[in-house]
């Protein structure tokens, strides 16, 4: 687990998506869990207006076919150093791993579109997949979690943006390769919920197909999967999120974690 602490309280308040990494947040920044509202992050709300069809082709994405999101987080810094993984070469494999994976979701008629992050120093260039960065966002003035929106489905890893993308329901893939790899590096805040996915991993060519048939029915395989991880964490994001903290800072009272006297430890 990664020896993060925060020396002192960081604000009055913390805003939280789930009651799972609200306890996260209360133990790191040494804040009782009274002080955490749980209203959902303020940013899915772009998620609910999504981008247009014309500002897809801007990006070079075809809006007449569904596509699907890949958002690994980094492993390897853009400046060289290895960071958060214990084997540099497990990083540039599991590019590599998604060649096959991407070819097949491709020929089912989903595309591709890799948003890579920002401080990541491994490549993600995959053929058959489109790479939208930062720059070509902002030369179009298209936020992030708008595009988020007008996806389909969602193929992440240890990144937090999954957790704000099951505001959503909709499909979501795993691609964790390097998983032994990355617990060994930066580490896993709640390793005990690897094993509970809100969706495939994409490690054999039938969690692929089972991820291509729920893309394809818009969600309705896996809802239940997603239905019940959201409750195992006690998820509370939604569309009105950006709101609530605003409601939160005039009324912290109707909007803190649901208090059963418990406090960070």
């Amino acid at each position: 687990m990664p020896r993060r602490t925060l020396r002192g309280p960081c604000a009055t308040y913390l805003v939280s998506a789930s009651q799972v990494t609200g306890k996260i947040k209360a133990k790191l920044a040494r804040l009782p869990m009274s002080r955490i509202l749980l209203v959902g992050n303020p940013r899915v709300r772009q998620m609910f207006s999504p981008v247009s069809p014309s500002q897809l082709v801007a990006l070079g994405i075809d809006p007449s076919r569904p596509f699907v999101l890949w958002m690994p987080t980094f492993r390897i810094f853009r400046d060289g150093w290895i960071r958060d993984t214990a084997d540099a070469q497990s990083d540039r494999a599991l590019t590599e791993s998604a060649v096959s994976v991407f070819s097949r979701l491709v020929c089912a008629g989903i595309g591709v579109v890799t948003k890579p992050h920002p401080g990541d120093g491994t490549s993600r260039e995959v053929p058959g997949a489109v790479t939208v960065d930062n720059a070509a966002l902002e030369r179009q003035r298209i936020p992030l979690y708008a595009l988020l929106g007008a996806s389909a489905g969602l193929i992440s890893d240890y990144s937090s943006v999954w957790l704000d993308y099951l505001a959503l329901d909709r499909p979501i893939a795993f691609l964790v390769h390097d998983i032994h790899a990355y617990s060994q590096g930066r580490g896993l805040l709640r390793s005990d919920l690897t094993g509970q996915y809100p969706g495939e991993t994409l490690d054999s060519p039938e969690g692929v197909e089972r991820f291509i048939a729920d893309v394809r029915t818009g969600g309705t395989l896996g809802a239940e999967r997603r239905a019940t991880f959201r409750e195992t964490i006690g998820f509370v994001s939604h569309g009105s999120s950006a709101e609530d903290v605003v409601r939160a800072a005039l009324d912290p009272h109707e909007l803190r974690f649901d208090r059963s006297g418990d406090e960070a430890r």
